[in-house]
């Protein structure tokens, strides 16, 4: 008796908000190419989720494959994993949930994403897993969706347009909505900030850990860190401040793997965020104060996820952002970057130490809508199509990877601009 074929894609916590996102998304970008699966704990919503999604997309898909698998029961992972190339794992946060999927996917030869903006959680899967996962010939790769795919794309794209070799790379990112009084992001979301804040110390043992894999040379001119509170040349000196996602261990993980395979010198990258005002500003570090005091205790975090509405300043819903408030909102990125123009790059010894002024500037921009869901659906799911078409084109034979170390070398970006991923070079010049 023959076995029967493995299916193509299946979505994991394809109930949940951006479960669902990722559904509408794959059902249109699809056309009926990959077989797959929807995959979760209760097989009744997920019935009536494909009945939704039948009358949402106009396409019939309500005799999709259902498949129960929980968190909680590892055999059930096992089983769903094995039933399929490619899990995409929507089911957050994933501190407290993604290593038994990622554990279940490496043990049974399946590759795995998710939209991950948890550095320890990611990292913390690099360590244990890589290795297992070059071993069985599976890509597990993390931060596949907003603000990690802008950020580490946006670098390369950056880059590979210099002409010359980059040294240092500044992102102010911008957000832009019609819809201003509108909460914008889901409790899942706020829920994962929120966990992450009491596993900050555990980073600095992992990072350390992590440099001993992925060896980062010392690299000159250093990029410097603007002040806390700054004025954006590149966004009319709009205030700028930290961003404080996860783009920038992403970014450096990246830079370090592109470096240890292909002998690229890793960019230096800072990421900032545009205020649109004092009072916006005000209500950032007001909301910050309840993070940093309350999420270090258990009580503090049950505190912030119940009343999340509230300490959030409205920004979180527990429904999600209406589709309204998402499709009326518009992000955007700028890069500016310096480096050394190629006729005086081609001449240097060595790339590490560079005494040299740089001579070179560039300014390029990306724009997004419906970055936090919209967007994040569709970079995921053709990271899913890119392994599925051009894995020989990925590093090794497997691993745990970000998503510029994983389809550095495969037409992911070139998708990403097919589909609403706008990139713009404002400025090069020599200095």
């Amino acid at each position: 008796m023959s076995e029967k074929p493995k299916l193509d894609i299946i979505i994991f916590g394809a109930t949940g908000y951006t479960g669902k996102c990722v559904l509408i998304e794959f059902v249109k970008l699809n056309r009926r190419r990959y077989s797959w699966a929807v995959a979760g704990r209760n097989h009744e919503k997920l019935k009536e989720l494909l009945e939704w999604a039948t009358v949402k997309s106009g396409e019939d898909v309500s005799e999709t494959a259902i498949i129960i698998a929980d968190c909680s029961d590892q055999a059930s992972l096992n089983s769903m994993a094995n039933q399929g190339k490619i899990v995409i794992n929507c089911c957050g946060p994933y501190r407290l949930y993604g290593e038994p999927v990622v554990k279940a996917c490496v043990e049974n030869g399946t590759h795995h994403l998710d939209v991950s903006g948890e550095p320890e959680y990611m990292e913390n899967m690099q360590l244990k897993y890589h290795e297992t996962a070059e071993a069985n010939h599976v890509y597990v790769v993390s931060a596949c969706g907003f603000d990690s795919i802008p950020a580490d794309f946006g670098v390369i794209h950056f880059v590979k347009n210099f002409g010359g070799v980059v040294n240092s790379i500044e992102s102010h990112l911008m957000a832009i909505s019609q819809s201003s009084n509108e909460p914008f992001v889901n409790i899942g979301t706020w829920k994962s900030i929120v966990l992450a804040l009491k596993t900050r110390k555990n980073l600095r043992p992992l990072r350390k850990k992590l440099s001993q894999l992925l060896s980062r040379p010392q690299l000159e001119p250093r990029l410097k860190p603007r002040w806390p509170i700054h004025r954006s040349e590149v966004f009319d000196h709009k205030i700028g401040v930290p961003f404080p996602g996860a783009d920038k261990t992403v970014v450096y993980r990246t830079q370090n793997l592109l470096y240890k395979e292909y002998g690229q010198r890793p960019v230096q990258y800072y990421p900032y965020y545009i205020v649109n005002s004092f009072a916006t500003l005000l209500g950032l570090v007001l909301i910050g104060f309840f993070l940093v005091t309350l999420g270090n205790f258990g009580w503090g975090q049950r505190l912030l996820i119940r009343y999340a509405e509230f300490f959030s300043l409205g920004t979180t819903s527990r429904t999600g952002p209406s589709e309204q408030t998402r499709v009326s909102a518009t992000t955007v990125f700028r890069f500016k970057g310096i480096g050394w123009s190629s006729d005086i790059a081609d001449s240097f010894q060595q790339k590490e130490k560079i005494t040299v002024p740089a001579n070179k500037e560039m300014i390029t921009e990306i724009s997004l809508a419906d970055a936090g869901y919209g967007f994040t659906a569709t970079a995921i799911i053709l990271g899913a199509f890119t392994i599925l078409d051009e894995c020989d084109s990925m590093p090794s034979t497997g691993g745990v990877y970000t998503p510029g170390g994983a389809f550095f070398k495969t037409n992911y970006l070139k998708r990403l601009e097919e589909n609403g991923f706008s990139t713009k070079i404002l400025q090069s010049e020599l200095k």
